[in-house]
């Protein structure tokens, strides 16, 4: 990244408030930065990365962004033009600003769990029921075959579940339920009058 680059990145996220997930985090980016979008998503996957690592660890911005300096200045495929000084200011520079620091906090305080839900797709079937010939059709259901990934130890893993009509009403119900308690809790955050990390 040229220097310019550098600094419109700064500014954008000195201006970006916490974001929860990256890819919406460089997609707000994007909009004021000049950096192409190819490049940018993995620069704030790795920002994002080296936040988390820092305030996870007991070491000083200073000292982390030149030991991360140090040891990419080890690597055979550095660049040519490499310079360790000038690395480890821009990473103090980026690793510096608040809001990303705290997206890193609060991302991984949301995910300090042992399974973290990844995506989900329901696939519906219409299922034949043969008579007792196990000749004709006697009659028809439809079954829905719930999928869920999610994340485990740092692997993708899947589960499936098989589901009525009935169970997709109460499925319904659980979220519907869910929505409105995030209601009321985003209320009393901002009565409480604390900064709010929305995750969306």
């Amino acid at each position: 990244m040229t220097e310019d680059q550098v600094t419109a990145l700064r500014d954008a996220l000195s201006h970006i408030g916490v974001t929860l997930k990256p890819p919406n985090l460089a997609a707000q980016i994007q909009a004021q930065a000049p950096i192409p979008s190819l490049e940018l998503d993995p620069i704030i996957q790795t920002l994002v990365g080296l936040s988390s690592a820092r305030v996870s660890s007991d070491v000083s911005l200073e000292n982390f962004s030149r030991d991360v300096a140090r040891s990419f200045a080890e690597r055979r495929n550095k660049p040519k033009d490499y310079d360790e000084s000038s690395f480890t200011q821009r990473l103090m520079s980026l690793l510096g600003i608040e809001s990303l620091a705290l997206s890193a906090r609060a991302a991984d305080i949301q995910h300090d769990y042992e399974k973290v839900f990844a995506s989900a797709r329901i696939i519906s079937d219409i299922r034949s029921v043969f008579g007792t010939s196990n000749v004709e059709i006697s009659g028809a259901m439809i079954v829905h075959n719930l999928k869920v990934t999610y994340f485990e130890e740092g692997r993708i893993r899947e589960v499936f579940f098989a589901l009525d009509n009935a169970d997709l009403v109460n499925l319904r119900k659980v979220i519907d339920r869910a929505e409105v308690k995030t209601a009321q809790l985003e209320g009393a955050i901002k009565k409480a009058d604390i900064q709010y990390f929305e995750s969306k």
